[in-house]
């Protein structure tokens, strides 16, 4: 690596960095290439800042949460099913327990060797 590009990543590079600073603005302010910042930038071993890992804004996050907001009568529905789920769980033996995990990991695999085997076809 040049000295160069180790100079700049022992200066504030990383703090203007979190701070959100564009691999432009951070060219322009040390006085070099772009490529000479991706160099900086692969030396620190930093990953960008994708837009998708950026935490909602309030304003998205309550528009997420409403949109998601089940019917106050099918609410009450599901949360007194959801209840008796629960408590059927609670009470069920270890042993009902492992054979019902088995028998649905092996409806798993038998659905995914299906699809394998059919190759568009429907097996009987």
């Amino acid at each position: 690596m040049n000295v160069q590009v180790r100079r700049i990543a022992e200066s504030n590079f990383l703090e203007l960095w979190n701070m959100g600073w564009t691999r432009s603005e951070l060219a322009e302010h040390y006085g070099v290439q772009y490529r000479t910042i991706n160099q900086v930038v692969e030396y620190m071993g930093l990953l960008p800042v994708l837009k998708a890992d950026l935490a909602p804004t309030p304003d998205e996050d309550r528009a997420s949460r409403e949109s998601l907001r089940l019917a106050p009568m099918v609410a009450e529905k599901a949360r007194a099913y959801w209840e008796r789920h629960l408590e059927a769980r609670r009470n069920e033996s270890e042993n009902a327990s492992r054979t019902r995990d088995y028998e649905w990991h092996q409806q798993q695999q038998d659905l995914r060797y299906r699809v394998i085997l059919s190759h568009n076809h429907v097996l009987e």
